[in-house]
């Protein structure tokens, strides 16, 4: 039946229709990886390990027996009827927005059911093929060869790299096409929080994600260097870091991309500046952080050796601060060099940068953890020291522990006076912009004042305007049927007009 525009748009009828959409989405997903989990135990035979030499093998002997294939078709079944449901369904949402412009609580819903498919789509995806793509680099060693690890990701890990990657690009793609149009409905896709909390928790996840495997894989190779050889050989060891990097860094690209898309698509030019602030300040918050870290730690163990006289740290804590800085150090350099050109550019696309809200959450935020490390580090050195002074004596040990509390109050305060000065130059460059606004030309405004006489209409004026300075009082003529008036003509900055 023909339905009017008013039940299209509708909230329930939107809810009915995603509710529908997610459930059966669901059921695809989960029927689908247990029909591919079954095939591929299927197809490598049951049970799928035998022994050759008295070694494990995968038996690569396929078995489909009755009660077997029944329970696959049974499966099947089910992602067949869902998936027609669901097909139903999206269908007619499309129609539905191609004959009213779906708005408000409607588009709201829909929006909430794409991009929670497309998160689950997306994490299915990444974290299967990360672990594929390892116990794969893993099995091409002799000595970390695992027949098990392989079998578990074929039957386990691929199973859902296919139905994550369909849930994924039939939730990403439409979204995406839906961004790129002209609009209502684009707009306020552009401009959905929904979107935005997804882009950005993607971004900050892969990110973190791709930089935690780059963190372990350098702590590796930089453990073996100092001497440390304990542990996997190196190569196969750098086969699950590897494959986080390249998984989690194309996801990292594609969604930074995507908010680089929406940022160039807005409409306003602010609203486009803050989606991008938002991205660039987050990374140079995470990475700050982390060579703060890696600089206090480096510089204590390495001062640690000349307080003490021997070497208390194990090459695995060196490993860790020194894979911290060649991880932190480039990560914050790219996205604070592109901050800083930005700047250098002048305009008014810098100055409005100067006086953002993210921008300046960042400074002050970076200003007071610096501030905070210094005064709580600071204080426990002063107390650590004159405690010792109070008994007698400081032990080699008390001296170690000063020494790196000194070091991270060095740090802190390093942060801090870096921060510091950025925010001084803001306000500098900000109050030479705001000079010329506040040097306004006089202006002469001519005030009538009803009074018996020109000093009373002086008087009066100087007493509401709280100054008499530029005043000039001329006496107008009288109209018949009124009193006596004086016209004050008055001329004066705008700071003394109270």
């Amino acid at each position: 039946m023909r339905r009017v525009p008013a039940e299209r748009g509708a909230g329930v009828r939107s809810f009915y229709l995603n509710l529908v959409d997610l459930v059966t989405a669901l059921l695809c997903l989960g029927f689908g990886v247990a029909f591919l989990s079954g095939l591929i135990n299927g197809l490598l035979g049951q049970p799928f390990f035998g022994k050759s030499n008295g070694v494990a093998q995968i038996a690569w002997n396929p078995r489909f027996d009755g009660p077997y294939l029944a329970q696959m078709v049974g499966q099947m079944s089910m992602v067949l009827v869902a998936g027609a449901v669901l097909t139903y369904h999206l269908l007619a949402g499309r129609a539905d927005r191609r004959i009213v412009a779906v708005g408000g609580l409607a588009a709201t819903l829909r929006r909430l059911r794409v991009y929670l498919l497309s998160g689950t789509g997306l994490a299915l995806l990444t974290i299967n093929l990360a672990g594929i793509l390892g116990s794969l680099w893993r099995y091409g060693f002799p000595e970390t060869r695992s027949t098990y690890e392989l079998a578990g990701a074929l039957v386990f890990s691929l199973a859902f790299v296919a139905p994550g990657l369909a849930l994924w690009l039939g939730s990403w793609l439409p979204a995406q096409s839906l961004v790129g149009g002209v609009g209502l409905e684009a707009d306020g896709e552009r401009e959905s929080l929904i979107r935005r909390l997804l882009l950005y928790s993607v971004v900050l996840i892969s990110g973190a994600a791709a930089l935690i495997a780059l963190a372990i894989m350098v702590s590796d190779l930089v453990r073996r260097l100092l001497g440390d050889s304990s542990g996997a050989p190196a190569l196969p060891a750098a086969g699950r870091p590897l494959a986080t990097i390249l998984v989690f860094g194309a996801s990292w690209w594609l969604y930074h991309r995507a908010i680089e898309h929406d940022a160039a698509l807005q409409h306003s030019a602010e609203r486009g500046a803050t989606l991008r602030l938002l991205y660039y300040y987050a990374i140079c918050a995470i990475s700050m952080t982390i060579v703060a870290v890696g600089a206090a730690g480096l510089v204590g163990v390495i001062g640690s050796r000349f307080v003490t006289g021997h070497d208390n740290h194990p090459p695995s804590e060196t490993a860790l601060y020194i894979t911290l800085l060649l991880v932190g150090i480039p990560t914050w350099s790219l996205h604070w060099l592109a901050v800083a050109r930005r700047i250098a550019a002048g305009g008014d696309a810098a100055a409005a940068e100067r006086r953002a809200l993210v921008r300046r959450a960042y400074l002050y935020l970076a200003a007071f953890g610096g501030i905070a490390t210094l005064l709580v580090a600071g204080s426990a050195v002063a107390f650590r020291f004159l405690n010792g002074l109070l008994l007698g004596s400081l032990a080699v040990s008390e001296w170690h522990t000063i020494w790196h509390l000194s070091v991270d109050a060095a740090v802190g305060l390093a942060v801090f006076a870096f921060h510091f000065a950025i925010v001084r130059a803001d306000r500098a460059a900000n109050a030479s912009l705001a000079v010329p606004e506040a040097e306004e030309r006089e202006h002469r405004i001519m005030v009538v004042v009803r009074a018996a006489s020109l000093e009373l209409a002086q008087a009066m004026l100087a007493d509401a305007l709280r100054s008499s300075v530029g005043m000039r009082v001329e006496g107008a003529v009288a109209e018949p049927s009124r009193k006596p008036q004086a016209t004050t003509v008055a001329s004066a900055q705008p700071d003394s007009l109270c």
